[in-house]
């Protein structure tokens, strides 16, 4: 009978999922994710009677340690990989770019100092390139950066498409702004974490209707919706603080050291260093800075949203496990979660807030530095 219902819980869904691409894969993580929902709702029931804090014997906060590893594990599972590895591409494409860049001015500072053509009357030949190869060299780089910056546009034609078949609903002004910021990917991730969520709550939500005359069962379905709704939790929370313990202090760091080289400039004008040059350093600093606080705004908009949206999802759980704990009718479980599916159509409508300045190519140019330098620290 165990191996039948295993089979019924964690095979039928895929089955009556698989109609269209996105229902299957829905159906396949939640093929996936079922163990874990299952032990982690047996922690969480488990948490409930034990003691808020105790020196002898598990508490409450020690098995929330167990709970929160789990989570983070459902996490991953809800994660889709083809996501990370369309901005592996990008960032591989973009780097190639940058090395490119750098080659071309190498070559250019080496032209001065080339001859203009070799006795031998070739252009390229080991210890001696005329300043007609270094032409070629330059042009060659030139060559290759139209063919990653046309790669790159053609894959995040692709991954824009990808993510809106998968029911976000993003422009592709708001997606070029996630892929320029640190947390790009985690906001991509977590909107269709809601997405993926809602598909396996509407699933429980069937099981649920099917198990009307096994109340226990059916409350084990919609135990699982009240992890879910942690799993949701605990990514907003691991957002929220990625922001405030990485990302914002990474930022200050690179502000103060702006302004110490803003300060070092100043100095060495008044003790006759080059006016010009000293110059253009201040006012490259100055538009760092100036992206350092448009990208400060936009993390901090991202988290007063974010925690918007957790205070729901946290009432929500308060709500679900009250409900888990005192309802003994399948009948009204099943309403109980036709109801939270709603809940989702509010709370899956998660945008990126609008990156100020965005539309100034310097400023774009300096913030997608900016979130490479983060990105390798």
């Amino acid at each position: 009978m165990r191996v039948f219902l295993f089979l019924w819980v964690v095979v039928c869904p895929a089955l009556l999922l698989a109609e269209n691409p996105r229902d299957a894969e829905v159906g396949r993580i939640f093929q996936d994710i079922y163990p874990r929902l299952e032990k982690t709702l047996g922690l969480v029931n488990e948490q409930k009677e034990l003691p808020n804090s105790s020196w002898f014997g598990s508490d409450k906060a020690d098995k929330q340690e167990d709970i929160d590893e789990l989570l983070t594990s459902a996490v991953g599972a809800l994660e889709l990989p083809d996501i990370a590895r369309y901005r592996e591409d990008i960032l591989s494409a973009e780097q190639k770019i940058s090395d490119s860049r750098a080659r071309i001015a190498e070559y250019r500072r080496a032209k001065l100092g080339a001859p203009k053509e070799s006795s031998l009357g070739l252009d390229n030949i080991p210890f001696l390139t005329t300043q007609k190869g270094y032409d070629s060299k330059i042009e060659s780089e030139e060559e290759a950066i139209e063919r990653y910056s046309h790669f790159i546009e053609e894959t995040q034609l692709d991954f824009l498409s990808r993510v809106q078949s998968l029911g976000i609903d993003i422009s592709a002004e708001q997606f070029e702004i996630l892929l320029s910021t640190i947390n790009g990917e985690d906001f991509l991730q977590m909107s269709l974490a809601f997405e993926t969520i809602k598909g396996i709550t509407d699933q429980l939500q069937l099981l649920t209707e099917q198990s009307k005359e096994d109340v226990e069962t059916a409350r084990r379905y919609y135990g699982m919706y009240t992890v879910l709704l942690r799993i949701l939790n605990h990514m907003q929370q691991k957002f929220m603080g990625d922001i405030e313990e990485k990302h914002l202090p990474q930022l200050k760091k690179f502000e103060e050291t702006a302004n110490a080289n803003i300060e070092e400039a100043r100095e060495a004008i008044k003790s006759g260093g080059d006016r010009e040059l000293l110059e253009q350093n201040i006012e490259s600093n100055t538009v760092t800075l100036r992206a350092l606080d448009l990208y400060r705004d936009y993390l901090k908009q991202q988290k007063r949203e974010i925690a918007a949206l957790n205070k729901t999802v946290q009432g929500q759980i308060l709500t679900a496990d009250n409900t888990y704990n005192t309802v003994r009718l399948a009948s009204e479980l099943v309403r109980v979660l036709q109801s939270n599916v709603k809940n989702f159509e509010a709370l899956k409508k998660l945008k990126p807030p609008h990156l100020s300045g965005f539309e100034n190519q310097k400023l774009k140019e300096e913030i997608s530095k900016l979130t490479g330098l983060m990105q390798s620290q």
